[in-house]
């Protein structure tokens, strides 16, 4: 979870995340976010991880047949914090 210096950027970050109809569950300093796994909402959260300096690191086990092509490709922003190294 990011740190918010200010009560409303964590709320306008939570508001986003409902926005987009994800169920999220958290406590203090931690939130699970459960969504489908399709193109649309995975390209959303890559968006709201860019955007608030979230490690990207986990979202490599989403990778699946069906995003692979554009989703695991070197030639995008998140590849290398999402992949690692090329």
């Amino acid at each position: 979870m990011p740190r918010f210096w200010f009560g409303r950027r964590r709320a306008d970050f939570l508001s986003w995340l409902h926005v987009f109809s994800f169920e999220v569950v958290g406590v203090l300093d931690s939130i699970e976010i459960k969504f489908r796994n399709d193109e649309d909402t995975l390209r959303e959260i890559i968006a709201i991880c860019h955007r608030y300096n979230i490690s990207m690191e986990d979202l490599a086990s989403l990778e699946n047949e069906g995003n692979s092509q554009w989703f695991n490709c070197e030639g995008k922003f998140w590849y290398e914090k999402v992949f690692g190294k090329a």
